[in-house]
């Protein structure tokens, strides 16, 4: 009787350290999963703010170049901002104040004073000050609207060398389309509650988005991961919708305890597929969710290591013309039918060696290593150029004729930084798309 009631109890607290052990193993699993969802939108969120710092930036460096004029600037911003979907305006500000706006729509800021309009004024007198680049918001855009402004500081230098404020350059970035085009509302139709916010210089809490009014995903378990941006972090948390194990299935593995020891043989082959998920979890991370294409966190990987190395590549920027009027006139689900379309179409004319990559929300890289003739180069985006053309059905009925511009720059192996050499790329990518419009 002793003897049975020992190994009763033995068997009871092993089956039950069994029990815990998946409970336990299922929840990391299901957390790992969401960092890695949570990783890919720090990503395109990061890729889609540089995006928008080379536009301000560009501004700042025409201004300058100009002794402090402003050269044409409707024609010049209706040819840079054609394809921005999440584009909201262009702000030149002299000494703080609106005085040019892009597009019409915006003018209604005209006469605005930057430092009182942004909540972040305090950010603002930061970058005037310093040089740096703030990003503040969110701000009210009218209309419903709410987004951000990427505010460049503009600085020109007199014959003696001494600098002068001139005002900022600022790109101010639409929310509901920055959140769209990064995948960061997806997150919720994948069964996640989010949460994006930051801290004030005093330390309170500046909620940027969030999934419903007041979400309290903070008080249960979730992962977080920090995302830099000019002049500050912001922090993203994600949690599952109803918990990292729903309670049914808790309860069916309690009531499964007394039979495990039948499952030994079972566990063990859970074991190997467990560490094929966190694998295939891995390459999820790398991975644009929309195309299947490599993703702006893995073209980062793969440029800083050919450049650490000094390997010779060629980078291919590609831009897709009219992407815009496509999400305005059929809407977003139109616009991934597009993007999936074109990222086939890309992968289907490479080589099994080249490299494809999604970096942006409608923009491409194609990395191919080894040296190469410029000729040969010219000929590859042409032969990009018209793998990519062609209608591609959106709907009953309805068809989107597609094109792109493509651009590109060679690597060999020197000094030469991986932004100058993507700088080069994208200059002839804006080059030829203005030359196809002639």
């Amino acid at each position: 009787m002793v003897a049975s009631t020992v190994v009763l109890v033995l068997a009871l607290a092993f089956f039950g350290f069994i029990g815990y052990w998946v409970i336990d193993g299922m929840g990391k699993n299901a957390m790992e999963n969401a960092r890695y969802a949570a990783l890919s939108r720090k990503d395109s969120l990061r890729s889609e703010i540089q995006r928008w710092d080379y536009y301000s930036e560009t501004w700042r460096d025409r201004i300058v170049e100009s002794g402090g004029q402003v050269p044409n600037f409707e024609a010049y911003n209706a040819l840079m901002m054609e394809d921005a979907s999440a584009f909201s305006g262009i702000w030149l500000a002299p000494q703080g104040t609106v005085c040019y706006a892009y597009p019409m729509s915006e003018s209604r800021f005209l006469g605005t004073d930057v430092f009182a309009m942004l909540g972040s004024s305090e950010a603002v007198e930061t970058a005037r000050r310093t040089g740096a680049t703030a990003l503040a918001g969110p701000m009210d855009l009218g209309s419903g609207r709410r987004g951000f402004a990427l505010c460049v500081p503009v600085y020109l230098k007199d014959d003696q060398g001494n600098r002068s404020f001139w005002g900022f350059s600022i790109a101010v970035i639409d929310q509901d389309g920055f959140f769209h085009k990064t995948s960061l509302d997806s997150l919720s139709a994948q069964g996640y509650r989010w949460k994006l916010w930051a801290y004030d210089s005093d330390g309170s809490e500046k909620v940027l988005a969030q999934t419903g009014q007041d979400d309290k995903i903070m008080n249960g378990d979730h992962v977080t991961i920090d995302i830099d941006v000019p002049t500050g972090t912001w922090h993203l948390a994600v949690a599952r919708s109803g918990g990292w194990i729903s309670r049914q299935v808790e309860a069916g593995i309690v009531v499964l305890v007394p039979v495990l020891s039948l499952l030994m043989a079972g566990l063990t082959d859970a074991l190997v597929r467990s560490h094929g998920d966190i694998q295939r979890f891995t390459r999820m991370s790398y991975a644009d969710p929309l195309t299947g294409l490599d993703n702006f966190r893995s073209y980062t990987d793969c440029i800083d290591r050919l450049h650490r190395d000094r390997l010779p590549y060629v980078l291919f920027s590609l831009d897709m013309n009219g992407f815009k009027q496509v999400n305005d006139t059929f809407g977003h689900e139109a616009g991934d039918v597009v993007l999936r379309a074109v990222g086939s179409r890309i992968r289907e004319t490479l080589r099994e060696e080249d490299r494809a990559f999604r970096v942006g929300g409608d923009e491409f890289a194609v990395v191919m290593t080894g040296t190469m003739a410029e000729g040969e180069c010219a000929r590859i985006c042409d032969r990009i150029d018209r793998a990519v053309a062609g209608d591609v059905a959106v709907g009953p009925g309805q068809t989107v004729a597609v094109s792109a511009s493509v651009g590109f720059a060679c690597y060999q192996g020197d000094d030469c930084p991986a932004s100058e050499v993507r700088n080069r790329a994208d200059l002839q990518m804006y080059s030829r798309k203005r030359s196809s419009r002639r």
